[in-house]
């Protein structure tokens, strides 16, 4: 395009030296004609924007990330005139279309067009637009570019991925083991507790509450193998979508793998988020589990929502201490965190902490707590290779 327009800036210096120095019929016919082909360039131009027509379509605005679904694309020339060059850029950031370049260009001949019935694959969960993001168009001596938002966008609702895990390879299979035990509500275990108002009388521990002069009861089994429990951050971190959908898409991706491989073996999952206010959601069996994966399809991540308002709600609620096991999947890796973490394994509770970052460093030197274990999860990582 630069080398046209000096070829035309060159030529358009020559007819004005021509009708300076020499005059004539001839000299001022170049002239008028070199001085009228940026006009009429702007004319092609401004024809085209209103004539050239999109049509894209998603069949069902539902989606699920990294699943595909019909994407029909069609550029059409409805006119009598050539379209010379026309560009079509893609919002490839977030989404891929089958069969489709990003920035391809076209030449659309008169009362044709390009049909492609191709397929669409999400990266992300979310809310985005789709399909075309802007068209350029340029004249027949590429001597303007004009680029314009496409008029049409498609916008779809994109759900998570449900990765179905057959193993957990991030935590000690001892300690699945432990979780996978059946419950037996009627067996006493050795490890006491506060007593509590409306605890069995039969199950204070004399002895160990004359030592600590303070009313122990016995733990039963039950009471330690109710299930698993999920903390779910719903921080947002970010305004720019680039920067907080594959964070978002990920801490959703790990929930609901985690929930999913527990329900699958019977094991009652219960999960808290944060919305307005503190939610939780109990799957204690697989028929369950779709009702849990609508829900959590559409949750909402926001900056009032912070992770440490979540941890605060989650232990005033008391009810992760009545599980064996503890996964905080979060996007940071704070004090608050840590500290809960801490008092969850003094009641001899496992923790599991998946920090959703592309930062090593998120995860410094000296983090380790006895009964904790921290994995790092990569926004764009797989997750049957990292869980």
């Amino acid at each position: 395009m630069k080398r046209n327009r000096l070829i035309f800036l060159i030529l358009w210096l020559i007819s004005l030296a021509g009708i300076s120095f020499r005059g004539g019929v001839v000299s001022y016919g170049f002239f008028l004609f070199m001085t009228l082909i940026p006009l009429v360039s702007l004319i092609y131009l401004i024809a085209v924007f209103f004539a050239f027509k999109v049509y894209q379509q998603v069949e069902g605005r539902d989606l699920v990330v990294n699943h595909s679904h019909p994407f029909l694309f069609i550029l059409q020339n409805e006119y009598f005139f050539t379209y010379s060059s026309v560009k079509v850029n893609l919002f490839s950031d977030f989404s891929r279309i089958s069969g489709q370049d990003d920035g391809a260009e076209y030449e659309l001949l008169p009362k044709t067009g390009i049909r492609n019935e191709a397929t669409i694959i999400c990266r992300y969960r979310g809310e985005y637009d789709v399909g075309v993001r802007n068209i350029e168009i340029m004249d027949y001596l590429r001597l303007f570019r004009f680029r314009y938002r496409n008029k049409g966008t498609v916008r779809v609702t994109v759900k998570p991925d449900l990765i179905r895990l057959d193993e957990l390879r991030s935590i000690d299979i001892q300690l699945l083991n432990s979780i996978h035990v059946p419950a037996n509500p009627e067996e006493p275990d050795v490890f006491v507790r506060k007593y509590e108002p409306g605890d069995d009388i039969r199950f204070v521990e004399w002895k160990a509450s004359a030592r600590a002069n303070e009313l122990l009861v016995r733990k039963r089994t039950g009471e330690e193998q109710q299930g698993v429990g999920i903390l779910v951050g719903t921080e947002r971190r970010s305004r720019e979508p680039e920067k907080y959908l594959p964070p978002e898409n990920k801490i959703l991706e790990t929930a609901l793998a985690l929930a999913w491989y527990f329900t699958a073996k019977n094991t009652p999952v219960s999960v808290n988020y944060l919305g307005t206010q503190l939610r939780t959601c109990v799957v204690d069996r697989p028929e369950n589990f779709n009702e849990f994966y609508e829900e959590m399809s559409s949750v909402t991540f926001s900056d009032m929502y912070t992770e440490r308002r979540l941890l605060e709600l989650s232990g005033a609620s008391g009810v992760l201490y009545s599980m064996k096991a503890v996964f905080m999947v979060l996007s940071s890796l704070t004090e608050e965190a840590l500290t809960m973490a801490s008092m969850l394994y003094r009641h001899h509770i496992s923790v599991i902490i998946y920090l959703i970052s592309d930062h090593e460093e998120d995860i410094a030197p000296g983090m380790d707590l006895p009964g904790t274990s921290i994995v790092r999860i990569p926004s764009e990582a797989v997750l049957r290779e990292v869980l």
